[in-house]
């Protein structure tokens, strides 16, 4: 059998492609299911077009996302966070906030008759927790101080790709396959073996690379993957340089400030958005406007 390559869907095209289209929402479908619970499944998804874009095309590694709606009207956004973001957490509850109020009916009389909204982010390089290296599973909803449901219709699942470690002979049910399949695709040249299921042969069909324009295309954006990461990377150790020497005159705050700032001004000059900078440097973006 001959070598195939596959799309990375970490990356905003194959993300797009495998989960983001009407064709493939069958993929989406799936994947979701696994996440909620047995009375919450969900049969058929209409696509709606994400408030929140991110950066434009070339800077897409930041964040891009997928919205839709079950049935219902129960809303389901899914996010790829690739770098660590100050206010990752305050961001994923102003989003849900966000689709939730998003649903009064404005010029009429609204109960507060919401629909659910579940919010879906697949952290790829970093952990919300430094020292929990282990747990890359959370399923997070509003509860009272005895442990009691307080609210169903808002809910976060993160997934932390980093911690995410079991081999293919390790995986235990249809989500690890389906993270086992995110976070190696791109890796693989064929289709794991126990990988027998119809739904899986079909996505690992579908994110096959076929045309010289979709090769193209996955170059690209693994080409500005690393560059986003090298022009990080430079930035910081240049400005923890600078800091060092700021240090030694004004003293170890006021250079760990000086390292930053040197970091966010090497970061503007090449031209990356300021959520970017932000990630980078933990400064505020008051502070990074005002340079």
């Amino acid at each position: 059998m001959k070598d195939v390559v596959y799309l990375n869907p970490l990356f905003d095209y194959g993300f797009k492609k495998l989960f983001g289209q009407e064709s493939n929402k069958r993929f989406l479908i799936a994947f979701l299911n696994e996440l909620l619970p047995d009375d919450k499944q969900i049969a058929d998804l209409k696509y709606s077009n994400p408030e929140h874009q991110g950066e434009s095309q070339d800077k897409r590694i930041v964040i891009f996302d997928v919205l839709c709606q079950g049935k219902d009207g129960e809303v389901f956004l899914i996010e790829i966070q690739q770098v660590k973001q100050e206010y990752f957490k305050d961001r994923a509850v102003y989003y849900a906030a966000r689709h939730i109020s998003s649903q009064s009916e404005k010029g009429r009389e609204w109960q507060y008759g919401c629909k659910a909204v579940l919010v879906v982010a697949i952290l790829v390089k970093f952990s919300l927790d430094a020292e929990n290296t282990e747990k890359y599973f959370h399923d997070i909803a509003l509860r009272d101080s005895n442990n009691k449901e307080f609210y169903e219709k808002i809910r976060f699942v993160f997934i932390e790709l980093l911690n995410f470690t079991k081999s293919e002979n390790e995986l235990d049910n249809r989500l690890d396959k389906w993270l086992f399949a995110l976070k190696n695709m791109s890796k693989l040249k064929k289709i794991p073996e126990t990988f027998t299921e119809e739904i899986f042969i079909d996505f690992f069909k579908s994110a096959e690379i076929l045309t010289d324009m979709e090769r193209t295309r996955e170059e690209i954006e693994q080409k500005n993957a690393w560059d986003h990461y090298a022009i990080l990377e430079t930035a910081k150790r240049e400005g923890l340089e600078e800091g060092k020497v700021e240090g030694k005159i004004e003293g170890k705050i006021e250079g760990k400030l000086e390292a930053k700032l040197e970091v966010a001004s090497n970061l503007i000059k090449q031209g990356l958005s300021i959520d970017v900078i932000k990630a980078a440097t933990d400064l505020s973006e008051q502070q990074i406007r005002q340079m």
